[in-house]
This record gives C-alpha cells, structure tokens and sequence, in this order.
C-alpha cells in the first residue's frame, strides 16, 4: 500500500486531479460510494495508460447510505462499486463508519475479500469499542482503520489500540483544512528542515502511527513530498490537543461539517458521540446533514 495517496472527497470532476496525481507519481487514489465519484475515477485510471495492477483502488461505503443493513446488501455494495469503477477487483475496500450491525456487514467483507473482489478490508471512523466489537466475535481484525488525523485532532486513544492491534493507521485531512499551516511549532520546524508547512504536517501523519506499519495519507497537493528525514517525535508526543468547549451549545455555521474541526472537542458532542457509539466526527457529520447549508444549534439538552 503506497505511504501517499490522492482522496477524491467533495471532487465532482475528479479525473484531471487523479490524472495529475498519477503523472506526479501518486499510484493510490480513495474514493468512496458517499463521493459520488466511483465512475469517474475509473474513467481516470483508464484513461492514465497505467497498469491496473500498478495502482492500489480505495473504495467504502456506509450505513447511512443505506447500503449496509444487511449481508446481503453490503456484498451487493461492493459489487455495485466494482461495477461503476469497471474494475475486477479493489484494492482495498473499508466501512465508511460502524453501525449497530458491523458484525455481520464486517463478515460480508470478509467473504468479499476471499472470493477475490477485493485485496484488503478495513474500516474508517472507527472507535477502539467498535473495533472491539468485531474482536469479541471472534472475527479478523481490519487490516486499515482511516481516521482524522493531524496535530489538532490527534485520536490518541484510536492510534494507541491500533497500534497495539496491528491495525494499519491511514490518516485523511492531514493539512488540517490548511488552517494552522502558521502555527509557530510547525513554522518552526519547517525553518528547521527546509521544508514547507504542508511537508510538516505529512510528515507528522507519517510518523504517528508508529513505524511498524505503513501508512497512507491522502493529502491535496499533488507534490510528492520529500519527508523522510524530517523527525518530528518530541512534537508528536507532546504538542497538545487544542481544545474547544463551550458551556451550553454549539453553533455551526460552515457548510461543511469537515471544516468545523473546532467544535470537535466539545465535551458535550463527545458525550453524546459515546451515547449513540459514533466518532464525534462523524456525530457532527449527522447532525449537520439534518439542517444542510442551514445554522443550527446543538444543545446539551440533547445528551
């Protein structure tokens, strides 16, 4: 699995940026069923002149669009992807988040994987409870667990159990929306290596994970970064987690729910993630999509 690859989320004409990333040197592009893009990036490949074979596919899917109730409906899931990309297989396919039923839509995968559709299994956005889950039934653990991942949103305790699990880290949004590429630690070892702010913070993701497993990090800039040298673990272990809390609500007014990465630490989203046993990113995704392009209020009231 490269150490770099090219996500194509809230792309909706992916194929010039897949064809660039690929003449940069890029051989790994993540899409996934909620992008709407599948079709695209098959076109991409195609048209690429490289050798499928070469490049290394990252598709997933997820409960909320109503593709994983069931077995049945997450074999089909897969199958439909295969179809829109016009692929035999995929390289790597993933939950786009847990469910109540991820047991039996983990099994699925998992039967998908030895009939040969896809190479590799994992998950995204998932907890160490939920991982637990699938370890308690006596299931194979996910051999990918896609997370946010970056100096101000560290999920420490998601790394620390893969990490312990042999559970590969990929980290998405690893420039933190270019919003800290100021920040005085990151200015200062960018100085410090001759490298730019963006170099850093992949360089960061990198590392994070622990060296024992690769890593893929889908960062926007199609510049293959050269950061192997650059050591930054002093800063991995102690640059804090920025925190944001409020004592009665959250008030959202981006469009995005990804570019609100503020409210992240509220302790009252955190509390109401752990009550319906979802990723507090992935909280605040749901509740924005309930009042889309629309400000609302999240009230503690709500927990």
């Amino acid at each position: 699995m490269p150490l770099l690859g090219l996500g194509v989320w809230l792309n909706a004409t992916p194929i010039p940026a897949c064809k660039a990333a690929f003449e940069a040197g890029y051989r790994h592009i993540d899409c996934a069923i909620a992008y709407g893009n599948e079709v695209d990036v098959g076109t991409a490949v195609r048209e690429s002149g490289l050798d499928r074979k070469d490049l290394f596919i990252t598709s997933k899917a997820s409960p909320r669009q109503g593709k994983f109730p069931t077995y049945e409906l997450a074999i089909k899931a897969i199958d439909d992807s295969l179809t829109r990309l016009e692929f035999d297989y995929l390289d790597l396919f993933l939950l786009h988040e847990a469910s109540p039923t991820l047991v039996e839509t983990w099994r699925a995968l998992i039967k998908a994987r030895d009939d040969g559709r896809v190479k590799s299994i994992g998950v995204s956005n998932f907890t160490p409870e939920h991982l637990e889950e699938i370890k308690k039934a006596g299931l194979e653990a996910p051999s990918v667990n896609q997370i946010h991942l970056h100096p101000w949103y560290q999920e420490r305790n998601i790394v620390d159990y893969c990490n312990q699990h042999s559970i590969v880290i990929q980290a998405y949004s690893p420039l933190a929306h270019a919003r800290h590429l100021d920040d005085v630690d990151v200015q200062a070892f960018a100085k410090k290596y001759k490298k730019d702010a963006g170099q850093i913070l992949i360089r960061y993701s990198l590392q994070k994970g622990g060296v024992k497993h690769l890593k893929e990090i889908k960062a926007p800039g199609l510049e293959t970064p050269n950061v192997n040298q650059i050591e930054l673990d002093p800063w991995c272990q102690q640059k804090p987690i920025v925190e944001y809390q409020k004592k009665n609500s959250i008030v959202i007014e981006a469009y995005s729910p990804f570019t609100v990465g503020e409210y992240l630490d509220d302790a009252y989203l955190i509390a109401l993630a752990k009550k319906v046993r979802l990723t507090n990113l992935v909280l605040l995704s749901r509740l924005f999509t309930l009042n889309q392009k629309i400000p609302f209020e999240y009230n503690k009231d709500a927990t």
